[in-house]
């Protein structure tokens, strides 16, 4: 049977509300690149545009600011209940949750890990953003797992559901103890580390660190 247009626009405004919740927030460009990462940046623009207004008009978004007021987007409880139905129907336990209290950061370092998620998509990987993970380790907490078995803090993660093979994103800014000491305790829940920020602070965590460390176990 041929998709409608109405069909079409549902199945769109529902997929751009799971890219929001799993990141937190997303600007409306981010959303049309998420979405349409196959399309021109003019056209994914406009189509994202365009399924952010329905959404803002529904109820299901609202706007916040980035520290360079770029305007970015975050679920209401009703834009999280959607999320979570969704989920529901297919089986799997709800997560999504509303950005009330969700202060954006600075966009040209969410951009980085978004873009990240999207081309690790384009190669068939799953992909967790911060939300999600946040959400993940809630329930962890809740459920009285093991604090050194509770998820830690990536800024992204992408999953091979084939071979299972997990890599953690990290956004790093500098070469100090504390972002060494994240990285090291990170290192030990998945296969990889991504490192993403300058690539002079990167190369001194690699030195630092070992290049083993950030490779395969």
């Amino acid at each position: 049977m041929k998709t409608t247009n109405k069909q079409k626009s549902e199945h769109n405004k529902l997929e751009v509300l799971k890219a929001i919740a799993t990141n937190g927030w997303m600007t409306t460009a981010l959303c049309g690149a998420w979405q349409w990462a196959n399309s021109s940046k003019k056209v994914a623009d406009h189509k994202a545009g365009q399924i952010i207004k329905k959404l803002q008009e529904a109820g299901l978004v609202i706007e916040r600011k980035t520290p360079e007021q770029i305007s970015a987007w975050v679920l209401t409880h009703a834009g999280a209940e959607v999320v979570n139905a969704h989920f529901e129907e297919n089986g799997i336990s709800e997560w999504a949750r509303h950005g009330y209290d969700i202060v954006p950061s600075y966009h040209v370092r969410h951009a980085k890990v978004v873009e990240y998620m999207i081309q690790a998509g384009k190669e068939g990987l799953a992909v967790m953003g911060n939300a999600r993970i946040r959400s993940l380790r809630a329930k962890q907490k809740k459920d009285k797992v093991e604090e050194e078995k509770i998820f830690p803090v990536f800024d992204a993660v992408t999953v091979d559901l084939a071979s299972d093979y997990t890599t953690g994103v990290l956004i790093v800014g500098n070469c100090g103890e504390s972002t060494q000491e994240r990285i090291r305790k990170c290192r030990k829940h998945v296969n990889e580390i991504q490192l993403i920020g300058d690539p002079r602070t990167i190369r001194g965590l690699q030195r630092q660190l070992g290049q083993e460390i950030l490779k395969a176990k």
